[in-house]
């Protein structure tokens, strides 16, 4: 798995290509079987990757926002798995946004740019999915399905798709 990140690099990314990762992760099974040490070897690895110019970003979505009304940016866990709070709490220059339902946590140099984005929509306009869009960020999942993949909501708003 650590390679994983390594692999990212030396195949996604070109001179024309954005330094830009959006991750749906779930390792939690992954933390259990490897006793707590997988998640610390793939901080490693993002830690040194977002120094050589890549920014990740990793959802850090909470939706009990909804109906409790608590957020707050350093203390509100992540609801959509763990390595966004790991991320978080433990590599020096990672960022949250204050997106109360949908923020990210971010790393690497476009960490300061993606995490002020305040659009009018969650997914329109002006908001971090059409950012990413823009950069030709590389969304991928990690131990998690496609269906969770949040960007789609966008393309979803932008069809107008009568579900919405």
């Amino acid at each position: 798995m650590e390679s994983l990140f390594k692999a990212f690099k030396s195949t996604l990314f070109s001179d024309n290509s954005s330094p830009v990762i959006l991750i749906h992760s779930s390792v939690i099974a992954a933390v259990k079987a490897e006793k707590k040490k997988l998640p610390y070897r793939l901080l490693q690895e993002i830690f040194s990757l977002s120094r050589s110019g890549i920014t990740f970003a990793f959802p850090s979505y909470t939706f009990t926002f909804c109906s409790s009304q608590i957020f707050d940016v350093s203390s509100t866990k992540s609801e959509t798995g763990i390595l966004a709070d790991l991320v978080h709490t433990n590599l020096p220059g990672s960022i949250r946004s204050v997106e109360p339902i949908y923020s990210h946590v971010f790393i690497g140099p476009f960490s300061k740019e993606l995490a002020s984005i305040q659009g009018k929509t969650t997914f329109g306009d002006g908001s971090i999915f059409e950012r990413l869009e823009q950069l030709n960020a590389f969304v991928g999942v990690l131990n998690t399905g496609w269906e969770y993949a949040t960007i789609f909501h966008r393309y979803e708003e932008l069809s107008r798709v009568p579900y919405r």
